[in-house]
């Protein structure tokens, strides 16, 4: 009996005190909300918009974020979006499908926290446009530009992958009989067996083309037929960057790249001229592949003078007309990629940068320099100069061609530092047809 009693007063102790456990655990349930979510940028693509934003802070924990969004503004207290989406977990990436090509959407977010509490007021509303990844229009009959071939590369002995510079349609009939490959040592022709679009590019750039067996580290000129169209029927144009070589290799049986290049950064570095970085090297056909406008005005398209490689192919510098000192711009690029043919594509494909205010405390442009003089030794061409008292270690040099009539082609231009040796400075440079390897130009 003693013992029942003791088991039974033990009982009744357990239960009072985790009945009151549980009252105060009640009595303290977070009411707190998350932060409000700052930052959002909204990055459009192809019948999609990716949004990314800063991480908001609780005091137990984000939950997830709320996406709000619709195709009219909210600007006043009382208007409501007309979709709401859920994200998964406390990541700030997020991107919003199923959207329809050329209608601007709005998008505002909160956060919510592990108690159902939600950040008390929106996060700015942000826009953004989605735009098919061909970029050809609401009409594709607008399109009048010829598609090009960017590059080949040979995948195995009996494989070759064919990039183009916009999307393209294969002939329903035979698609190899427009593809000739030609062995550049023996002047022979390389059989095409078939042709097919690539299953993993979804912007149907990529041709596979199969082959017969190719010769190891033999040059190959891969020239493309007429009949190979883009999506508003516009032809290859013939001898318009309808032909590109490779070397037959083998397989080399590490996995093939299929990750995207991304711009690290955008850099004003003047009033004139922005660099831009890449994560790898990259292929492009010229300055209308990058477009640039203020962040408050998409319409207000700056005009881009010329795009040239800087330091490297990871480098491109553009040259605009003057921008305005202290403004914020956007900067997007199309129809670029690696050279495995993998494109630029989504938030990947926008950057930011500012233009840096004038010093008006130096607005004088350095001297020029003095005592140039340019001599060929051994097929290398040696730069010697004086250099100016006000100038830095910064050099841009031009170079452009003559031809038998006199005309000077437009040039291309490169940066380089050089560090100062007294009062002399110099440079060498392969002369003749090897000059090529320093600075890579564009066809006309």
């Amino acid at each position: 009996m003693k013992k029942i009693l003791i088991k039974s007063f033990l009982l009744l102790f357990f239960s009072a005190y985790f009945s009151s456990y549980a009252t105060f655990a009640q009595g303290e349930k977070d009411t707190e909300p998350p932060s409000d979510v700052d930052n959002v940028v909204a990055y459009p693509g192809d019948k999609q918009v990716t949004l990314k934003w800063d991480k908001s802070t609780d005091n137990v924990g984000v939950d997830h974020y709320s996406v709000y969004y619709g195709t009219e503004p909210v600007t006043n207290e009382s208007g409501e979006y007309t979709n709401v989406l859920s994200t998964v977990g406390n990541a700030n990436e997020y991107i919003v499908k199923n959207l329809e090509n050329g209608t601007t959407y709005y998008f505002a977010m909160t956060a919510v926290d592990k108690a159902g509490n939600e950040s008390k007021l929106y996060s700015y509303e942000q826009n953004a446009t989605p735009v098919s990844s061909n970029d050809i229009g609401e009409d594709p009959k607008d399109d009048a530009v010829a598609p090009t071939v960017k590059f080949a590369n040979a995948l195995n002995l009996t494989e070759v992958k064919v990039v183009f510079s916009e999307g393209i349609k294969l002939p329903k009939e035979s698609p190899e009989s427009e593809f000739t490959i030609m062995n550049q040592e023996s002047n022979e022709d390389l059989e095409v067996a078939g042709a097919i679009m690539d299953a993993q590019d979804s912007t149907k750039k990529t041709v596979i083309l199969t082959t017969e067996t190719q010769e190891i580290d033999v040059n190959y000129l891969l020239t493309v037929g007429l009949n190979i169209t883009d999506m508003a029927e516009n032809p290859i144009e013939s001898g318009v960057e309808d032909s590109v070589t490779f070397v037959g290799k083998e397989e080399s049986g590490e996995e093939e790249d299929s990750t995207s290049p991304e711009m690290v950064s955008a850099t004003a570095l003047s009033g004139t001229r922005v660099e831009i970085v890449f994560s790898e090297d990259i292929v492009f056909d010229s300055k209308e592949d990058f477009t640039v406008y203020p962040s408050e005005d998409s319409s207000a398209i700056l005009e881009i003078v010329s795009a040239q490689y800087g330091s490297s192919e990871k480098v491109v510098v553009l040259e605009t007309v003057d921008q305005e000192a202290g403004q914020e711009y956007v900067l997007t690029i199309e129809n670029i990629s690696d050279k495995s043919g993998n494109f630029i594509q989504g938030y990947k494909a926008t950057e930011f940068f500012v233009t840096p205010e004038k010093d008006l405390s130096d607005i004088l442009p350095p001297e020029d320099v003095t005592n140039f003089i340019a001599k060929i030794e051994s097929n290398i061409v040696k730069l010697t100069w004086t250099a100016s008292k006000n100038s830095s270690n910064d050099h841009l040099l031009k170079l452009t061609t003559l031809d038998g009539s006199g005309n000077e082609s437009k040039g291309a231009m490169t940066t380089v530092t050089i560090p100062a040796t007294g009062s002399g400075l110099g440079i060498l440079l392969l002369s003749s047809f090897a000059l090529t390897s320093y600075i890579r130009r564009k066809k006309e």
